[in-house]
């Protein structure tokens, strides 16, 4: 997703097991959270029948105005993507540089792709504990490992919005006066 250094794709999991899943979405790639449309790949046509049920079952359809918005996204794609993939270019040096300045605090394996990574909390304190202390004095989000059930002091961090700049500031401005590294 980043750019021309990126050139290569990983191969959609759907390819590689017949009973993989591979999912697409407005939301990540294209920025447009909040449709709720999306696709599912899968060689397996049984566990596909299956999850249309499922999805029958918990809708009858989908909100017409969010598949009219992303069949206009979808034609503009080229522009849509090349400005998205421009705002994660960006922050993902801004996030890297604050990384890097704190490389005592945090750690982590850059993301080949996409605009989401792990990080690496490399204190003893919980990374439960430090953010809810961010949310509560800053109003920075982190979402622990601990949301997604995995054990480990690592935080999910998204660098797709174009306020992460100024959030990475806020961040940037509490690690310096309640760490020393």
């Amino acid at each position: 997703m980043y750019g021309e250094e990126y050139e290569h794709r990983a191969t959609p999991a759907a390819e590689l097991y017949s009973k993989a899943l591979s999912l697409g979405v407005m939301s990540k790639a294209f920025g447009m959270a909040g449709l709720r449309i999306g696709w599912i790949a899968c060689q397996d046509q049984t566990l596909l029948k299956k999850i249309q049920s499922v999805k029958h079952y918990t809708s009858i359809c989908n909100s017409a105005p969010a598949e009219i918005i992303s069949l206009i996204a979808l034609r503009n794609k080229d522009r849509i993507l090349a400005r998205n993939n421009q705002i994660v270019r960006e922050n993902l040096l801004h996030l890297e540089n604050f990384l890097q300045e704190f490389s005592q605090v945090f750690s982590w394996v850059r993301p080949q792709g996409g605009c989401v990574g792990f990080v690496k909390y490399n204190k003893p304190e919980s990374i439960d504990q430090l953010a809810e202390r961010l949310v509560q004095d800053k109003g920075v989000l982190l979402l622990p490992a601990s949301v997604y059930n995995f054990s480990g002091n690592y935080f999910r961090v998204g660098f797709g919005r174009k306020n992460m700049p100024e959030a990475l500031q806020i961040f940037r401005d509490y690690i310096s006066k309640h760490y020393e590294y």
